[in-house]
């Protein structure tokens, strides 16, 4: 699939195949505008394009009224306009979402297309403490599914004006590229190594980046312990004492030995100065 956009998200619609990308909106407009802006782009590039927002189904046409031939799209499947994949009020198993959607990618290639571009509005599903849990654990899941090769581009959308902002930093940081400012890390699922990071990991933000460890240990190492967890950290750009340790921490609970594979002088340089039980230098 080539490799995906990982960092900053400047402008949705440069969203290759294969792309996993948050986008935090503040008003109803700027999320429509995006989402018609990157569906468009999913059309040109024959995929299937799913959207998935709550309300009823004419808002919802109405939404994309901006996309040639609507009816028409609608009724071949070439456009499908769903409710959100999970809410409070309708809790699935991840494990039921993720072959839901699997099966929906193998449905569009067997109908011709290229693979399947979501746009998802997870404001709801954030709202709920225990839903986002789950959400975030599917993912942590879909995303690794789209390393190996599942044809899927998703941009997962929420108002952040609702969302909790410790919650809203913790998402975006578990998605290879997200826009806003912070954090300023990402954490995702990469070829070759259970995961790769991207940015910077100060004491600020150690949080929302032992949430994001957590959710990859936690499902990355099962079914046993003792796994050795690559973490790429080529496009790791700085890495502080706390979030260093963190690593640390978050791996010993869940009995894992993490491998820093391609660390920079940085972090080469941080790493003797430190006693720590569970991580590792790469050669």
């Amino acid at each position: 699939m080539g490799s995906r956009n990982a960092g900053l998200l400047t402008d949705p619609t440069e969203l290759r195949p294969g792309d996993h990308a948050c986008f935090g909106f503040a008003t109803r407009t700027e999320f429509v505008d995006a989402a018609v802006a990157v569906l468009r782009a999913g059309l040109a590039r024959n995929e299937r394009v799913v959207f998935a927002t709550g309300g009823p189904f004419e808002l919802l046409r109405d939404d994309l009224a901006q996309l040639a031939d609507l009816d028409e799209r609608i009724g071949d499947d070439t456009i499908t306009v769903r409710p959100p994949p999970f809410t409070p009020a309708r809790p699935v198993q991840v494990s039921e979402l993720l072959e839901t959607v699997e099966r929906d990618v193998r449905e569009a290639l067997d109908a011709g297309f290229d693979g399947q571009l979501s746009v998802l509005d997870i404001t709801e599903v954030l709202a709920d403490p225990k839903a986002a849990r789950r959400f975030q654990e599917f993912e942590h899941m879909i995303d690794r599914r789209m390393v190996d090769g599942l044809e899927l581009t998703m941009l997962c959308c929420f108002d952040h004006t609702v969302v909790d902002p410790d919650l809203a930093v913790a998402i975006s940081g578990q998605h290879p590229c997200a826009n806003g400012d912070i954090p300023l890390f990402r954490l995702f699922a990469t070829d070759g190594h259970h995961a790769g990071v991207w940015g910077e990991v100060d004491a600020s933000q150690v949080a929302p980046w032992e949430q994001a460890l957590t959710v990859a240990f936690s499902h990355g190492a099962a079914p046993g312990a003792g796994l050795d967890y690559r973490l790429d950290c080529s496009q790791l750009q700085f890495i502080d004492h706390a979030a260093l340790q963190s690593i640390d921490t978050v791996a010993r609970s869940w009995e894992v030995q993490v491998s820093l594979w391609n660390a920079g002088k940085g972090l080469r340089r941080l790493y003797p100065l430190m006693a720590l039980d569970s991580v590792r230098l790469s050669p």
